[in-house]
């Protein structure tokens, strides 16, 4: 068994060193209190320490169940769409609410798929519309795409499935 070794000195300040002959008993004892706390105080820090872990834990977890609840890429959400199709018109609204899938919309389980449509269906809407150099306003049908039901896909098989479209 390996031995330890003593160092030796003679000086009367090394009165905290055990291998000194001026050692005063308790001074490591001491020594250590003051940087760590007493045995009860190192165990309550520790089992606060335990208690904090266990709490972090159960917020991860509570955050978790809330994103597979609330946020899965399953249902499409509403979002706010301009109208931008012709430059000489003004559309009224100008704006309309479509359903979509997207990664602001849902989370997938990993960071390489994305929130996609899986189903889609045609909807029309109507709008006033003034035709800038007309006096009189018309309606307008237009048809947009709205997402009903949204999966996850593969990043990368969705990026060469729009180059070979």
């Amino acid at each position: 068994p390996a031995r330890a070794r003593k160092i030796k000195s003679d000086s009367k300040d090394d009165s905290d060193n055990i291998y000194s002959r001026y050692y005063v008993p308790g001074t490591v004892t001491r020594k250590k209190e003051e940087e760590l706390g007493s045995p009860t105080s190192v165990l309550e820090s520790r089992r606060q320490y335990v208690l904090q872990q266990r709490q972090n834990k159960a917020f991860a977890s509570a955050h978790h169940r809330r994103i597979v609840k609330e946020g899965s890429c399953r249902i499409p959400q509403p979002r706010v769409e301009r109208i931008r199709r012709d430059s000489w018109k003004i559309y009224t609204p100008h704006c309309t609410i479509l359903h979509r899938c997207a990664d602001d919309t849902g989370c997938c389980p990993t960071e390489r798929q994305t929130c996609a449509p899986k189903r889609t269906k045609n909807v029309d809407l109507y709008f006033f519309v003034i035709t800038l150099n007309e006096t009189q306003g018309s309606i307008e049908k237009l048809t947009f795409v709205n997402h009903t039901e949204c999966h996850c896909v593969d990043k990368a098989k969705q990026r060469s499935a729009l180059y070979e479209a």
